[in-house]
């Protein structure tokens, strides 16, 4: 019996001391002795939201994004949404003395300017915008893994949290894609024999696109074309040399413009399209209805890939991260970025909608469904599509060969296929030096 009763105390002390245990590790403030910031620091996360920021001086941190053309709660623009997130997050901070400022730019103005300040090191604490991959090779951004939880972690696509990790830690929140693709019109698939639902579930091959290829529109405007369609042939020489003729062939066609000639019903495909095509024709439906009159039925739909019933998406994405490096860094103001960073991107999901991108978190679907204005079928189609994405990015998802040949695409060796300039077999063997350096 007595044997029993110091059982039984041994294990109410062991319980006890685990209890106490438990209770200091989740109540014991931030301190550079905490047990939290003590685990981290050993899993190499030097930033994490344990380390104490001393109240006794200022933070200056320094947001840049997009000038978006959008309206926040539908009359608000992007900058007022900025400054209002700004004072909310102050707002948590009452005993510190915070000051956030913020720059935004033209879209087609963002990533220069952000590579060129990380030339000059002048880079904010907080990015939010199109992915600039170049900074995760360059070993600067704060991963942000200890201010996510991990189910936050585990609702991430799986491309884009690749697109943005390294060494297996995450350096960027992702929070939407804009994903490429052709749309086409169901009633001219169905007159050369191509049923849309087959092509919208399973793709199409550069040979079976072949027979609606005279009635395809390029976007010739823009060299990006010829980076998506080679970013879905990238297995060989032959594969991406099929995709390439696409675009030599297209390039001669007759038609003048790139969405008249698919409204007015004479072009079955126009390609590639992503976020500007879906806010381009939401807006259109919604004047064809106001004047009550029939559209042309639109439906999204893979663009050419080598492999039949797999096709592949591009898709550009846009992240909030934390540029700095952490060795010998201000650590408590790094630990304010990172906070920043996390709760901008959460606060940023309703642009998903607005700009007709796709959301990288599972948990921002929904929201997304209700408010994006897309219709059903073509939600199913994107939804579908995070499933195989391409995402341009140096490592991991992108591998080194294959960034110098849609580097080199994008210079006037794609604007000459683009212009009939060279044909796709030249194109292929220029390439050559790009893929055997």
């Amino acid at each position: 019996m007595g044997r029993k009763i110091k059982l039984a105390v041994m294990a109410a002390l062991i319980v006890t001391s685990l209890a106490i245990a438990a209770f200091f590790w989740l109540t014991m403030p931030p301190s550079e002795y905490n047990p939290r910031n003590i685990y981290y620091r050993l899993k190499g996360y030097t930033v994490n939201p344990w380390i104490p920021i001393p109240r006794d001086r200022k933070y200056e941190l320094s947001i840049w994004d997009v000038d978006w053309p959008i309206k926040w709660q539908g009359r608000y623009d992007y900058e007022e949404f900025l400054e209002n997130f700004i004072e909310r997050f102050k707002l948590r901070y009452p005993e510190i003395n915070i000051e956030v400022k913020s720059n935004l730019f033209p879209l087609d103005q963002y990533t220069k300017t952000v590579e060129e300040a990380h030339g000059r090191g002048e880079l904010p604490t907080v990015l939010a915008g199109p992915w600039v991959d170049s900074l995760l090779n360059a070993g600067c951004l704060v991963p942000l893994d200890p201010f996510l939880s991990r189910i936050d972690r585990s609702l991430l696509n799986e491309a884009a949290k690749a697109a943005v990790s390294k060494e297996e830690q995450l350096c960027a929140l992702p929070c939407w894609l804009d994903i490429r693709c052709a749309v086409a019109n169901p009633a001219l698939l169905s007159q050369r024999g191509l049923d849309v639902d087959t092509v919208a579930f399973h793709g199409w091959t550069p040979k079976e696109f072949k027979y609606i290829a005279d009635l395809a529109v390029l976007d010739k405007g823009n060299v990006e074309s010829v980076v998506d369609l080679a970013w879905t042939s990238m297995q060989g020489a032959e594969e991406l040399t099929a995709n390439l003729e696409l675009v030599e062939t297209l390039s001669k066609n007759r038609f003048k413009g790139f969405l008249d000639p698919f409204w007015q019903g004479e072009a079955a495909v126009i390609l590639p399209v992503g976020r500007g095509f879906l806010r381009h024709a939401i807006e259109r439906s919604g004047i064809m209805e106001a004047k009550e009159v029939s559209g042309v039925e639109y439906r999204l739909v893979p663009l050419p890939a080598p492999t039949a019933g797999s096709p592949v998406y591009p898709a550009r994405l846009d992240a909030v991260c934390v540029p700095g490096l952490i060795d010998g860094g201000d650590l408590p103001l790094l630990r304010l970025a990172c906070e920043l960073a996390v709760e901008l991107a959460r606060a940023r999901s309703w642009i998903a909608s607005e700009l007709k991108g796709v959301p990288a978190s599972i948990a921002d679907v929904p929201g997304w469904r209700l408010r994006s204005g897309i219709d059903e079928v073509n939600c199913q189609f994107l939804l579908r599509s995070l499933e195989n994405l391409r995402i341009e990015a140096t490592t991991p998802s992108t591998l080194p060969v294959q960034k110098r040949l849609l580097d080199a695409l994008r210079g006037e060796l794609g604007l000459s296929l683009l212009q009939g300039g060279i044909t796709a077999a030249q194109c292929v063997e220029t390439l050559k030096s790009a893929w055997y350096p």
